[in-house]
């Protein structure tokens, strides 16, 4: 982590719990080797950014590069060194093959602060190799599944990653899905495909980065979709096609940080033969203590209108706009909104060991209020709230995939509604 303006790389020993100093100064982007031997990082002790290695087990760090204009970004994978070079056109991406790589034992100066004067040293010229992240998109996983498989891949820089899969279940029911994503480009693109037995559904997502900022990013999506709607009133297949813009922004202070944005998404299109329209704004924001540990507000706030009558749903959880604590459809509506206020504060720390496969890392607690409206024009509309709370559990397994365990009650402010428990269990691959 940040101390004084640098970086502290810490090892953990797992059996004592007490941490051991690796290495404090100005180092960038450290990562670990694929069976955790190493750490690469870059650092420039004499001015310049270069590659360097950190031995895990014997301390020793190796000088891996020496260019004239800086190296940063190091990622090792089996046929070198690949990292961003600057040069007077300014950032790209380079591969200094393994047989090129120095590996000279070195010792960084005690002292953090980045050397001001470069000192003479030759140079050593590295051949041109071009990038081609297409050598690496042959499939990395091969994942079995009940019935089926899953294979996913992506190249080191991530410019390109894909997946797909195939599943067949009892009687005869299959589904398949695949996915595209292309980063890093302009536009970057995202490509869905999914069928299950006669229904199939696509997706073509174009995304223009409007604003790259630190602190505030917009974003153009448009795209041309097709999907099935599962809905009491209008069910069936919707194709056409979408608009979107997306902000967000951060900031904040010593006491408190503060994320918000927000999205207006446009859709045109059929649904059942019938023409359809639909105007949607979506409002966030987060409010946290700074510092240590403490108390999380959020809000979350929608708005749409459609042309067709009573098209938004409001309620139960296989509605387009759910409702906790409500256990089917309730509200209808041309016109509906949502609205979700929530506090969340840290009930205690664990960070124990959970099961030999990673550590536990914490108890949430949340407090809610949550509802919404719908109708078919300002002057009819009728609303729903229903107010909760959740405890929740995060850990970390292998490869620090975050896994979640949440247990809730929301009652409706309604009354003939009883209120609802529900169990929830999240987890996040990368």
């Amino acid at each position: 982590g940040w101390r004084n303006g640098v970086i502290e790389i810490n090892l953990v020993d797992g059996k004592t719990k007490t941490l051991s100093r690796l290495l404090s100064g100005p180092y960038l982007a450290p990562i670990f080797s694929v069976y955790g031997r190493y750490l690469f990082f870059s650092a420039a002790p004499e001015g310049i950014f270069d590659a360097f290695a950190l031995d895990i087990k014997t301390k020793d760090v190796f000088r891996l590069t020496r260019v004239a204009s800086g190296f940063l970004e190091p990622v090792f994978t089996g046929k070198g060194l690949y990292g961003l070079f600057h040069t007077v056109l300014g950032f790209g991406v380079g591969l200094v093959s393994e047989e090129a790589l120095l590996w000279e034992r070195v010792a960084l100066p005690e002292d953090p602060t980045m050397q001001r004067a470069l000192v003479e040293f030759p140079q050593k010229s590295y051949p041109e190799s071009r990038y081609r992240p297409w050598r690496w998109l042959f499939p990395r996983f091969w994942v079995p599944l009940p019935g089926g498989f899953l294979v996913t891949a992506r190249d080191p820089l991530g410019f390109h990653e894909y997946s797909l899969s195939y599943e067949e279940r009892p009687g005869g029911a299959w589904s398949g899905d695949f996915s595209y994503r292309g980063n890093f480009m302009e536009p970057e693109i995202a490509i869905d495909l999914h069928g299950e037995k006669e229904k199939w559904t696509y997706g073509v997502t174009l995304d223009y980065p409007m604003v790259v900022e630190e602190f505030r990013n917009s974003t153009l999506s448009v795209g041309y979709e097709r999907f099935w709607r599962e809905d009491s009133l209008y069910p069936g297949c919707w194709e056409g096609w979408f608009a979107k813009v997306e902000m967000s922004r951060s900031g904040g202070n010593d006491r408190v940080l503060l994320d918000w944005g927000g999205a207006l998404q446009y859709r045109r299109g059929f649904l059942g033969g019938q023409e359809t329209e639909s105007m949607v704004g979506t409002w966030w924001g987060k409010w946290k203590k700074a510092g240590n540990p403490g108390p999380t507000f959020e809000v979350e706030a929608s708005l749409g209108k459609h042309n067709l009558s009573r098209f938004f749903a409001l309620g139960g959880w296989e509605t387009s706009w759910p409702v906790a604590g409500y256990p089917k459809e309730t509200l209808r509506g041309r016109i509906a909104g949502r609205l979700r206020l929530a506090l969340s504060w840290p009930i205690t720390t664990f960070d124990g060991p959970f099961f030999s496969m990673g550590i536990v890392q914490d108890l949430v607690g949340t407090i809610f209020l949550e509802g919404g409206f719908a109708g078919e024009t300002l002057s009819e509309v009728a609303s729903l709230f229903s107010v909760g709370g959740e405890l929740t559990v995060r850990a970390f397994v292998a490869e620090e995939i975050p896994l979640s365990l949440t247990v809730g009650y929301a009652k409706p402010l309604k009354p003939e509604y009883p209120g609802e428990w529900c169990l929830e269990l999240g987890v996040r691959f990368r």
